[in-house]
């Protein structure tokens, strides 16, 4: 009896001590994608189980959908769309998990009149374990694991220790929600939207290595509007404001998904153009300029259309380092005030 007394107390020791370095490492993972793979390692290795599956709720628990974020071999914030969930009201066994907010066992789940059809295709699962994720009095999604055929009943400490991973998981993910939404402010313009010169230059850099992998040119352009000065003077710093926040939709609006927009200054912003040579930029650069100086400015009193300038580099022909390209296009901009302003230059070494 004594010893297996000991066993037991060994055992549990090394229970305790895997579910501490568990809760810290959900705790401390604060990058979305590493945090859900991980969560997922934990409740399938952990417990020896086939498949997990999580789900984030988009709308309420009765009318919303589960769109699923992670299973093993694929991560997507997005969503992985053949496993979404819809039309809840109509799986009772869903329902009954995201009301309850505990964890619900079946053991034999074609043999369930809970589980619909559809449930069970979608799944192919035949042992669930399901649990909504769940933080500080909100439901974030739900967790649902188990094994493509019936093993071994789940003790009741495994469904115990497998609520608790998911109670820290739901913790976890809050976390690591708030951080992505206080890192994506810190890298963003407060008045504009367009990204900020904090994330400006990282971004540049790691888009010329790409760049220098694929052989790929890259452009960058340097924009400036032109007499802001007197426009904010004439307006007002509202109508200049609403000006800036304008332009920056039409620069977003108009740019391929692939390009970025930051405002590098007072009245400046940048464009890195991926994939893009000298000719293209030109093209793309000039167009934006035609539809800014037709464009109808709301607040605008004066009948003078505002303009902007742009200066082009390009990666490699004009520079191989991050500053250098930049310089460059900055030169580019200053031909372009030099020869009259409302004009897009290609930054070119002879030139004065």
């Amino acid at each position: 009896k004594l010893e297996k007394k000991s066993k037991e107390i060994t055992l549990l020791k090394k229970q305790t001590s895997n579910h501490a370095e568990i809760t810290q490492s959900l705790l401390t993972t604060f990058d979305l994608n590493k945090l859900l793979a991980l969560i997922l390692e934990n409740l399938t290795k952990g417990f020896n189980l086939d498949n997990a599956y999580i789900y984030n709720l988009e709308g309420s628990e009765t009318t919303g959908i589960l769109r699923c974020v992670a299973t093993p071999g694929v991560i997507s914030l997005k969503g992985i769309d053949r496993l979404t969930i819809s039309f809840l009201e109509e799986e009772e066994i869903i329902s009954l998990t995201l009301k309850n907010h505990l964890p619900l066992v079946i053991e034999e789940a074609g043999k369930d009149k809970r589980c619909s059809p559809g449930l069970l295709k979608l799944l192919r699962l035949e042992q669930m374990l399901l649990q909504t994720l769940y933080a500080h009095g909100k439901i974030l999604g739900l967790v649902i694991a188990g094994n493509n055929q019936k093993k071994e009943n789940l003790t009741p400490e495994e469904v115990e220790r497998f609520s608790t991973i998911v109670n820290q998981a739901g913790i976890a993910l809050e976390n690591a929600q708030f951080y992505e939404k206080i890192q994506e402010l810190t890298l963003h313009d407060e008045l504009t939207g367009a990204y900020n010169y904090r994330y400006f230059y990282p971004k540049l850099r790691e888009e010329m290595r790409l760049a220098s992998r694929y052989r790929q040119p890259l452009s960058l352009a340097i924009i400036d509007l032109d007499d802001f000065k007197r426009y904010n003077d004439t307006n007002g710093h509202l109508a200049g404001d609403s000006a800036l926040k304008q332009i920056t939709q039409i620069l977003v609006n108009r740019l391929r998904k692939t390009d970025v927009v930051a405002r590098y200054g007072g009245e400046e912003f940048a464009v890195i153009l991926p994939v893009t040579n000298r000719e293209g930029a030109k093209k793309i650069l000039e167009d934006l300029r035609k539809e800014i100086e037709n464009y109808p400015f709301s607040g605008q009193e004066t009948s003078k259309n505002l303009t902007i300038s742009a200066g082009i580099s390009t990666y490699p022909y004009d520079a191989r380092e991050a500053r250098e390209l930049v310089e460059a296009a900055d030169k580019g901009l200053y031909q372009a005030k030099n020869k009259g302003k409302n004009q897009i230059c290609v930054y070119s070494q002879t030139s004065p």
